[in-house]
Order: structure tokens, then sequence, then C-alpha cells
């Protein structure tokens, strides 16, 4: 998510159009942000923590930084915002700038190949996974297991239960439609 989508103050900035405490500092960008996806981004701006995650994806600057980030905090501050992430990207990406539409899943799709599976064959499962904030939590948490740990991932889904349903949807699609490409 391109930092420059957003102010950095804490608290609402004069003259800009926020959603809770955080602001959007591109007009056309603030307008679509805060019709379709202002809500995950007005909870977060009641957490201190999550105001904390906040400030760490948006200056985060590689993949690893930005895995480090989600590594750093809980998964209910992770799915409190993740879903605002995932819709701008979603539905917003055109006049927000950042990364090409990722149905939905930001930049938390395993691998470039699963991404481009994703796109073509399961963007329905996974927009509706990167949306909702338990499903949006516990692909982070699974993204974090090492490769092939049922353990973790089962783990992953005891503690984010609320996930599992459409979660499970998306990893049917992808089972279906990109067999050894996402893991």
């Amino acid at each position: 998510m391109s930092s420059c989508v957003f102010g950095d103050c804490l608290e609402p900035c004069s003259g800009e159009t926020s959603c809770g405490a955080i602001s959007f500092l591109e007009p056309t960008c603030s307008e679509c942000a805060i019709a379709s996806c202002c809500e995950p981004f007005g909870l977060c701006s009641q957490d201190a923590s999550c105001m904390n995650f906040f400030q760490c994806q948006v200056s985060c600057t590689n993949p690893e930084s930005c895995t480090e980030c989600l590594s750093l905090w809980s998964l209910e501050v992770i799915g409190t915002l993740l879903p605002g992430f995932n819709c701008i990207e979603s539905t917003c990406a055109d006049v927000c700038g950042g990364a090409p539409p990722g149905c939905g899943l930001a930049d938390h799709i395993d691998t470039l190949d699963c991404r481009e599976c994703i796109l073509g064959s399961c963007c329905g499962e996974g927009t509706a996974c990167g949306v909702d904030s338990g499903c949006a939590a516990l692909k982070v948490c699974i993204t974090l297991c090492e490769e092939g740990d049922a353990a973790c991932k089962a783990a992953c889904k005891d503690d984010v239960p609320a996930g599992v349903t459409l979660y499970d949807e998306l990893e049917a699609c992808e089972l279906a439609a990109c067999p050894g490409v996402c893991p």
C-alpha cells in the first residue's frame, strides 16, 4: 500500500478527509476509500495498537519488512485493519495507487504465481476473504506458518475460527484451480 495515500498524523488532519484518525491525502482516493472502505480504518483509529500496526504497514518498504510488521501484532489487531487495505486494493487501486487489484488479498498472497492464479481463477473467493476481518487475519496467520506445517495451520484456524469458512472456500478454489501453485 502506497504511504502517499495516508496522512502521517494520528489525529484527524485539518483539510483532509478521514476515516477516524486515518486520513487520505489524495482527493479521488479519499472519496473512494470513504465510500467503500472506511469502517475498518475507523475501528482501527479507536485502538492504539491498531494505529501502531497501521503506521508499520504504511512505512514498510519491501515484502520482508511488511511480513515482519505482520508478525509483531496480534491477529485481532491485524484482522481489524487488513480488510481496509484489502478493500482499497480491490476497490480503489485505480484512484489510490499502489499495487494492482489483488482480489482483496493485498500483498499477502504467498507467491507471484499463486497471485496470478488467484487473480485468474479465485478472485471472488479472494475478495470475500480479504475484506472479512476473520478471514484476512487467518490468511496472514497461515502465511506466516512454515510451508507444510499442518499443526501451525490448525492452530491458526483454532485462533481465528470466524475466518475459517471463507478461508476454506478460498483454499478449495486454490486447490482446484491452482494445484501446486499456491502453498
